[in-house]
């Protein structure tokens, strides 16, 4: 019998007030009451992975997480989304996109976070910040790339090929 969406959204509410309790079986035991989220999806899959990444179940929460990331256009997944993502990676031991040891080194497009390339970004229509001097090569140099609903991206490029990037996510009542 097919769920209907009153019933989805009385599951996920529910679901969500368990994770806030600490409670992430039974969040779980919510969730997996849904039999099709359909339009629900993308809550439905960032509780699940929340209330796997609650229990340990790291493998679970980033097979989950990167479902949930690859349904959202880049600019537009949420930072806790990410953050979730990669603190599961982290636990698991796991290199994180873009860093030494990931697909990085095989010549395909560096991924900045999930979805969002190196050369695909839409944060290509903002302006990076230029470098003054042309011998900044042998220096680290930094790259501000504003992007709308998710922040200010710093990248830096240090004088031994390495990558650093850092999210400053706007803050709540901030206006852009």
């Amino acid at each position: 019998m097919a769920t209907s969406e009153t019933q989805i959204v009385r599951r996920l509410t529910a679901a969500e007030g368990y994770l806030e309790l600490q409670l992430p079986e039974m969040a779980l035991d919510e969730l997996n009451g849904i039999a099709d989220p359909g339009r629900f999806i993308l809550p439905c899959l960032w509780l699940t992975g929340e209330s796997l990444k609650s229990l340990g179940r790291f493998d679970e929460a980033v097979t989950t997480f990167e479902q949930l990331t690859s349904r959202i256009p880049a600019p537009m997944c949420p930072p806790p989304v990410v953050a979730s993502l990669y603190e599961c990676l982290k636990r698991l031991g796991r290199p994180l996109p873009g860093e030494q040891g990931s697909d990085s080194a095989s010549g395909t497009d560096e991924k900045i976070g999930p979805g969002v390339s190196a050369s695909g970004s839409p944060a290509e229509t903002a302006p990076p910040e230029a470098p003054s001097a042309p011998d900044a090569a042998t220096t680290p140099q930094t790259v501000n790339l504003h992007i709308p609903q998710l922040g200010t991206i710093a990248i830096q490029i240090g004088d031994v090929i390495e990558l650093s990037i850092k999210l400053d996510p706007p803050r709540r009542g901030e206006t852009e």
